[in-house]
């Protein structure tokens, strides 16, 4: 189990991660415009989304996670790296959707990189089997 604290610093690692990626390769493409401000305000935006998914995510799996996790780690800024890859694979598939599905897919992005890095600690709660044999042995 991991706390609230780790929680947001996963969530800011996260957001970091994304969104500083999401600049390099925004600068990288498109260069210095005219407009460079309002897109880097959106693609914050987007990174902002994307933890949001990231967090229900981790919140969701939260009680299957084992306690060496490592919440609030560099896995995390290695998920926010994965989330915009993800990203990218999805608004190209997604060309001329609407607004909402677009947003979806960035939750989905954030939702599904956590899923994916931390899928080796998580556990399956199983139902305590042998208590029975163990009392109809006493």
């Amino acid at each position: 189990m991991f706390s609230p604290r780790k929680l947001l610093h996963a969530a800011f690692a996260f957001f970091a991660g994304m969104s500083s990626v999401g600049m390099g390769l925004f600068v990288a493409f498109a260069g210095f415009t005219a407009d460079s401000l309002s897109r880097s305000t959106g693609l914050i935006g987007f990174a902002g989304i994307a933890a949001i998914g990231y967090c229900g995510a981790l919140l969701a799996a939260r009680p299957n996670l084992r306690p060496d996790a490592g919440v609030g780690g560099r896995r995390d800024i290695i998920s926010g790296i994965l989330a915009i890859v993800l990203v990218l694979v999805g608004s190209i598939a997604t060309q001329g959707a609407p607004l909402a599905l677009r947003f979806s897919i960035i939750l989905l992005a954030g939702a599904l990189s956590a899923l994916l890095m931390y899928f080796p600690w998580l556990q399956r709660q199983r139902a305590n089997l042998d208590a029975p044999a163990a009392a109809a042995d006493a």
